[in-house]
């Protein structure tokens, strides 16, 4: 039986549960954020959200934000560390029986919900929590093969594969990996790239006039004047999917050809006193770039991170479609990246940047070099990336995607109580 709770001329919007695993400033946490707020000022959801393992952003004006919206409950990490280490002690069937009180404890504060939009596809023990809930179930799932096999556990991605619906790949990379990988059916794909928009009240600091309409098509260096180092930043949590690795032998390249006087680079992510994040600080310092290569933690005044580049380096292994490279656009900032990463090597190949070899760390050196000397293709690109970004992932765009993908979602079948109890007592919650 098809379900029939889209009457928007009844102001009887759909109920929808969002979830999102680890609650940090990423991109995903980011999109969602973006995704939801418009749903609501459109008066299209009537949201509730279920964040897990909450980073960074808890007690932050992130988590504020959520609140504003609707409803915000927190599973710490802590929780579900106790709740593993108590499953593990304990014989199956009474770890079993506490698992079935759990999806029973959520089904009945979330019973009444017309749709779970799931946020990246690393939440597969929420499946097995939200079993009993009749609602369809949606994926916005962030994430390629590479990430997969090196943070997601097989059975996660096999709870998710049996419980979702519908998904909405943030890149056409993604849906090819669906279909390819997964087996996954393409009429129950959708594309959903992320929402190119920094708003002010997300981001403290942000004037909202900067990123829907192009205060400047120069780059920062005219902008800076006579003199003003050429800036280059990355941006993303220290690790070698990231290319960090990529970035630091990059700087090691425009020193070896003289440019560390003429260039400023910044690599923007990540915590201090983490490993990551010291190993990539440890590595400039040794190969003695500490004169024009920064290492800092990520902040949440992005509008005026961006404001300042001349050139985002994106030297990942691997990328689906990520969101700094929109929001770098916005404010007519080209790109660097290389051939075969994945969406940033789509975004480049549309004019928005610029592509080198597969980790040619001294061809993206060259490229850079390149840019520096001639600010009038710097700004033709940066130009074609503004354009580029406003016309096709802006506010509006991005929210009528998600419009369509809410009422398809929504409109689906609702599970049937045999089947959902079917499920509760036959499967156990993925460890």
């Amino acid at each position: 039986m098809v379900t029939s709770r889209w009457k928007r001329g009844n102001h009887r919007v759909p109920r929808v549960l969002f979830v999102s695993h680890e609650a940090s400033r990423t991109g995903a946490v980011l999109a969602l954020l973006r995704q939801a707020q418009w749903l609501v000022d459109e008066r299209l959801v009537d949201p509730r959200f279920l964040i897990r393992t909450p980073g960074e952003l808890f007690g932050t004006d992130l988590l504020e934000r959520f609140e504003a919206l609707g409803p915000t409950r927190m599973v710490s990490s802590r929780s579900e560390r106790l709740r593993r280490a108590i499953r593990n002690r304990l014989g199956i069937r009474v770890s079993r029986a506490l698992d079935v009180l759990f999806a029973l404890r959520m089904w009945i504060e979330y019973r009444d919900v017309s749709l779970v939009w799931f946020n990246t596809v690393m939440n597969g023990p929420v499946h097995f929590d939200l079993a009993l809930l009749r609602a369809p179930r949606l994926c916005h799932i962030h994430e390629l093969r590479r990430f997969l096999n090196a943070f997601l556990p097989p059975h996660w991605m096999t709870a998710a594969l049996d419980d979702v619906d519908v998904w909405a790949a943030v890149g056409e990379d993604v849906a090819k990996m669906l279909t390819s990988d997964y087996h996954v059916s393409p009429d129950r794909i959708e594309i959903l790239p992320g929402i190119a928009g920094i708003d002010r009240r997300a981001v403290p600091g942000c004037d909202r006039k900067i990123v829907t309409q192009s205060s400047s098509a120069l780059p920062a260096v005219a902008r800076g004047g006579v003199g003003a180092k050429f800036k280059v930043g990355a941006i993303g949590p220290p690790g070698i999917r990231k290319g960090s690795d990529m970035f630091v032998a990059t700087a090691i390249e425009l020193a070896r050809k003289g440019y560390g006087s003429r260039i400023a680079m910044t690599w923007l992510g990540g915590t201090e006193g983490t490993i990551e994040f010291e190993d990539l600080a440890e590595d400039v310092r040794a190969a003695g770039l500490s004169e024009f290569v920064e290492v800092k933690p990520s902040r949440p005044d992005m509008a005026a991170f961006y404001s300042e580049l001349d050139l985002l380096l994106i030297p990942s292994r691997q990328e689906s479609f990520p969101l700094v490279m929109l929001e770098a656009a916005l404010f007519g900032v080209p790109l660097l990246t290389f051939q075969g990463s994945g969406g940033s090597d789509t975004f480049a190949s549309w004019g928005a940047g610029r592509r080198v070899p597969y980790l040619d760390s001294t061809a993206m050196a060259a490229e850079v070099v390149a840019l520096v000397e001639d600010r009038g293709e710097l700004g033709r690109l940066g130009e074609a990336a503004r354009v580029l970004v406003t016309e096709r992932f802006g506010i509006d765009a991005i929210g009528g995607r998600c419009r369509e993908i809410l009422e398809r979602s929504v409109r689906l079948p609702t599970r049937p109580l045999h089947g959902r109890v079917a499920r509760l007592l036959t499967s156990r919650r993925p460890a």
